[in-house]
């Protein structure tokens, strides 16, 4: 039985191929619970992935770690050509698309925050600084055109991406920079994605040019960060998307603590400490001078998953709520609402006009999660597939939601869609096109997050301190997307709140198969 045991150890890796099978188990394991409704289906779909998982993933771990990425050499004329076209190509791209849904997409909150902008009247449900830079300044900039608001995202967005590539090219090569390329370019939420004005998009541009940096920090032992304006910028863009959205912090402080290990205490000090000031700066003299009126139901942001998992059991088998929850959630929306607008959580029933999300608010957080806790107890087949199909994007495999449309919403601004039409077809067809060949690709955010765990798992060893320091950079994508994914209230928001994260795992995988952590001849030079 030792003799077994130990086989079995071997062969698994060890505590890194255990660890990356039961991740693997879980998210393989979930789409059998959404797919079958008997308890036997579910638990031969679960014992299945189980053994697959730990089939396959230690020899994905044993092939992972055979591969390496050297130091590129000197830098010639072709890289400086291949900088310019890292800028160039994802900005044409995305000006095409722009061609053909002009003005961009505006959905409901773009259109509120537009409004905000023309009528100088803020609110801080969507962050103020978003509004006055993303929607105020380019409308002031360019007397008041529609256009650039989507304009000015495109290059801003163009120029994250630019700097990523040449990060990449750095430190990785033109072969793998040249590939990172195409995956972006050739992805179409890069198009699809950049035509809606959502502070999600901003977010994405400042952790891309956060995430590049740290790699910076890294290869250069922290010396990157000596110099007065990188230390500027690191500390402006640390505090935007802080500020971008109300749970940026769970992406900006893990980064503070990764690149502590690599600048020491004074530095990391005068970034947090700046960081402060900024935001001080913004949610107190600037919301007061702007008279910034204070967004109610802020509750409602943060029990996505216990309403949607409360909904699972309203919609499906309201019969075994208890008399309690069942009184709340039909307080909220009626019965019908539940049956009708419950697709993958809450978010559909939260927007219908039948519902009053100020009972949630009436309720309070604590009541809430306790009457999830009985509606597990109550229906735990429906219960589980309603907590899985609300957070399933962050780590199924298999799952996968994009925009597949560029829309305005009927408002009061004379904002209309007048694009191209046929430029319109070729994207949808397009768009239609990556979902069929390649949606593990571009679409499937599980997928991932399931190689950069694989990555980190085959090349970083826990009792290594470099190894560590290493790890600690790619904390703040897994905590913010993981830690996000208890806030969404429906599996739709997946394509905007996690955009950033098909840009950003090249990165990653580069620090983590760089054979050396030492600064190469070429990372001399700036990005």
């Amino acid at each position: 039985m030792k003799k077994i045991l130990k086989g079995f150890w071997n062969y698994i890796d060890g505590v890194y191929g255990l660890l990356l099978s039961l991740y693997a188990s879980l998210a393989f394991g979930s789409q059998a619970v959404l797919i079958y409704d008997s308890f036997a289906d579910i638990a031969r779909g679960i014992v299945l992935s189980i053994f697959f998982s730990f089939l396959f993933c230690p020899l994905l771990l044993k092939k992972l770690r055979t591969l390496e990425l050297k130091a590129p050499g000197e830098a010639g004329r072709k890289d400086r050509l291949l900088r310019w076209l890292f800028f160039l190509i994802p900005l044409a791209v995305m000006l095409i698309a722009f061609a053909a849904f002009y003005p961009g997409g505006f959905a409901t909150d773009p259109v509120n925050q537009y409004g905000q902008a023309v009528s100088s009247q803020y609110g801080d449900w969507h962050p103020v600084i978003h509004t006055l830079l993303a929607y105020k300044l380019p409308l002031l900039l360019t007397g008041g055109w529609t256009g650039s608001v989507v304009l000015f995202q495109i290059l801003w967005l163009s120029a994250a991406v630019g700097t990523v590539l040449c990060v990449i090219l750095k430190y990785a090569g033109r072969k793998i920079a040249v590939f990172s390329l195409l995956l972006f370019v050739l992805n179409p939420q890069l198009s699809f994605m950049a035509m809606f004005p959502f502070k999600d998009m901003s977010f994405a541009a400042c952790t891309l040019l956060l995430t590049a940096f740290s790699l910076e920090i890294c290869f250069t032992k922290g010396e990157w960060l000596r110099k007065t304006p990188r230390l500027i910028a690191f500390i402006l863009l640390l505090a935007l998307a802080t500020l971008l959205r109300h749970n940026g912090i769970l992406f900006t402080l893990p980064l503070l603590f990764a690149v502590f290990w690599f600048v020491g205490k004074k530095r990391t000090l005068i970034v947090g400490l700046g960081v402060l000031l900024l935001m001080g700066l913004v949610k107190l003299p600037l919301q007061k001078l702007l008279n910034v009126q204070k967004a109610d139901q802020r509750q409602v942001e943060m029990l996505g998953v216990p309403m949607s998992v409360i909904g699972a059991v309203a919609a499906n088998r309201p019969d075994a709520l208890d008399e309690e929850t069942r009184e709340f959630a039909f307080k909220v929306a009626p019965q019908e609402v539940w049956e009708r607008g419950y697709i993958d959580g809450f978010n559909y029933v939260k927007w219908a006009p039948e519902t009053d999300n100020d009972v949630i608010e009436e309720y309070g957080a604590v009541s809430v999660v306790k009457m999830m806790l009985k509606s597990i107890k109550a229906s735990p087949v429906t219960a589980l597939k309603g907590l899985i199909r609300v957070t399933c994007p962050v780590y199924s495999p298999f799952y996968y939601y994009h925009f597949k449309d560029v829309w305005v919403t009927d408002n009061a601004y004379g904002l209309t869609q007048t694009g191209l039409p046929a430029l319109r077809n070729l994207e949808y067809q397009y768009s239609q096109l990556a979902g069929i060949v390649a949606p593990h690709l571009f679409y499937c955010l599980g997928a991932m997050h399931l190689l950069i765990l694989a990555a980190v798992l085959a090349k970083c060893r826990f009792r290594k301190k470099e190894d560590l320091k290493k790890l600690c950079l790619a904390l703040p994508l897994l905590i913010y997307n993981f830690g996000t994914a208890l806030l969404m209230t429906g599996a739709e928001d997946a394509c905007r709140f996690f955009f950033y994260t098909y840009f950003v795992t090249p990165l990653l995988l580069i620090l983590f198969f760089r054979k050396d952590a030492q600064e190469s001849p070429i990372a001399k030079g700036d990005a």
